[in-house]
């Protein structure tokens, strides 16, 4: 999968996380991609774009970021809320939460450190396929 941000008006010196969430944009959901595992959020919004390919693997290393019950609730998103030790591992799994409009972004300044300076939701792109 392949995320395109572009910032306007945002400090990139102030940027301090930078996540894809499941769950509704008004809920404090689990992370599912942390862009901050990938490599420095400051040097990809550079130009105030950011352009980056996750994979399964992204995903991944979410679920072995988190440790203990903190972990298991708050790093990676359940296959069913029935049995939260469960994750989603891949771009598929990624796809079917964002097509029940259950993803969210969420990016993190050191303003708005912990409910994030700015969230939005995910929609469909059609492609021209």
């Amino acid at each position: 999968a392949y995320l395109h941000v572009e910032l306007d008006n945002v400090d990139i010196d102030d940027i301090e996380m930078f996540h894809l969430h499941c769950g509704r944009p008004a809920e404090l959901g689990p992370i599912i991609v942390d862009i901050g595992l990938m490599g420095d959020i400051r040097d990809y919004f550079e130009d105030n774009v950011l352009t980056i390919e996750i994979t399964n693997a992204d995903i991944e290393a979410v679920i072995e970021s988190g440790e203990g019950i903190l972990g298991v609730f708050s790093f990676g998103c359940p296959i069913n809320p029935i049995n939260p030790e469960v994750h989603v591992v891949t771009i598929g799994g990624m796809e079917e939460i964002a097509r029940m409009s259950e993803l969210y972004f969420n990016l993190h300044t050191g303003s708005h450190t912990f409910f994030g300076e700015i969230r939005g939701a995910y929609y469909p792109v059609d492609m021209g396929q």
